[in-house]
């Protein structure tokens, strides 16, 4: 993941997304944060290559970026905001149960809501090219690979009295740190407690694994979602701006589907 401020000069500028492209069907890359000659150079080599779309990340008050996504052609597609806390025993709320035990109810609900809730804030819900039906086949492949393991670690459901199930947190780690990937909360179970009970359980399996901090990235857009990091503690690490530019827009468009045959997937 691009960090959206220029990087050493030894990693390579433009990276090919293999996973990325196999899902969409069509060749994407991503164009790495650099000095404006280097990305100029690799913005060619991708057109020359046959590239569809690149993704790009320019940081929060990095100017030149911003001016150079700007004038290359790229268009906005979000904010991207990176957030942590400190990992740390949490006392469990005995009114809001969390643990791993799952049921088809929760797996169904979990899917539900990652394409219901989730795929709107995405950045390729905001891509005409990719648009709403792309998204949420996106998120339901996620919310998918998130319950057979493929994606997370641990899947964490709290269950309402009555209500259940209330929402769903997973954890992921990769490179010595853990992260939350998916996390949504039944709407009539909102403004009820359970999402912060979902972040405290959270901050304590961190801690059990023995991590200082769990972290975070959710869309800037998505300001319910801030607001609860925020009151669970998390801080605002890294704002980035995210682009797309297609360089050529038939192969950069996917098969379309419609919203019917996405859910059909």
């Amino acid at each position: 993941m691009s960090s959206g401020k220029p990087i050493s000069e030894e990693s390579p500028i433009l990276l090919p997304l293999p996973w990325d492209s196999e899902f969409f069907r069509s060749r994407l890359g991503r164009i790495q944060a650099a000095p404006r000659a280097k990305m100029e150079k690799a913005l060619a080599a991708a057109r020359q290559e046959g590239y569809s779309c690149l993704y790009f990340n320019a940081a929060a008050g990095w100017d030149e970026g911003l001016r150079w996504a700007a004038r290359a052609g790229f268009f906005p597609v979000g904010l991207r905001v990176s957030l942590a806390a400190p990992a740390g025993p949490t006392p469990e709320d005995p009114e809001r149960p969390v643990g791993e035990d799952r049921s088809p109810e929760g797996e169904k609900a979990l899917i539900r809501w990652a394409v219901e809730e989730l795929s709107p804030f995405s950045r390729y819900a905001r891509d005409p090219l990719f648009g709403e039906a792309e998204a949420r086949r996106l998120y339901r492949h996620w919310a998918a690979a998130t319950l057979d393991g493929q994606r997370a670690q641990v899947v964490l459901f709290a269950d309402a009295p009555g209500e259940k199930p209330a929402g769903f947190l997973s954890l992921r780690t990769a490179g010595g740190e853990i992260s939350i990937d998916l996390v949504a909360v039944s709407p009539s179970c909102r403004g009820r407690g359970w999402g912060r009970a979902l972040l405290r359980a959270a901050l304590g399996r961190a801690a059990e694994g023995g991590y200082p901090s769990l972290r975070v990235a959710t869309q800037g857009n998505n300001t319910a979602a801030l607001a609860a990091y925020g009151a669970a503690g998390f801080k605002i690490e890294t704002i980035e701006h995210c682009f797309h530019i297609h360089l050529n827009e038939e192969k950069a468009k996917p098969e379309r589907k419609t919203l019917a045959e996405a859910e059909e997937l």
